[in-house]
């Protein structure tokens, strides 16, 4: 016995679909397709946004940062503020970039930053610090210094994700 597919192709082509039922007068059955995805020839891929991760213990700063990340069309991860929170998100989440204060309540974002590093996430520095103050094999990366504007901080999102 074979294992059931995850998504039965639809009549139609490869979108995959999923039952729904639909509340009102009474019961009405369709198929809809399910959200985060896209056909292809061949097959199915997700479809989603970029998802940026935000490392910033400034709530308002957080906020401001994850309010110009979705501007960009992309979906915000956070703010998260301690490197304690941060750390496991790094290590095992779906991360496209990264948006990373360098002094945090708990440590400095080393640790974050050493995890994207080496799993090849894209990611910059937002700081009120200059370039000196990070470890010398960081200081290539891009680093945008507070304060900052919002066309200063989109353009380096889309940098970082490759959107427009």
């Amino acid at each position: 016995m074979s294992a059931p597919r995850k998504h039965q192709p639809s009549t139609t082509g490869n979108v995959p679909r999923r039952w729904n039922k639909k509340h009102g007068h009474g019961l009405i059955r369709f198929w809809q397709v399910t959200a985060g995805h896209k056909a292809i020839e061949g097959g199915c891929v997700p479809s989603r946004a970029p998802r940026v991760l935000i490392v910033e213990d400034q709530i308002m700063l957080g906020l401001q940062l994850a309010a110009a990340v979705e501007d960009c069309g992309c979906e915000p991860i956070g703010p998260l503020s301690l490197v304690a929170t941060a750390l496991p998100v790094a290590l095992r989440e779906s991360i496209d970039a990264a948006l990373l204060d360098v002094y945090l309540i708990d440590q400095t974002v080393d640790p974050v930053a050493d995890v994207l590093a080496r799993r090849g996430i894209p990611f910059a520095f937002v700081t009120a610090y200059s370039r000196r103050h990070l470890p010398e094999a960081l200081q290539g990366r891009p680093c945008l210094n507070k304060p900052f504007t919002n066309h200063e901080i989109k353009s380096l999102i889309s940098t970082l994700t490759g959107t427009t």
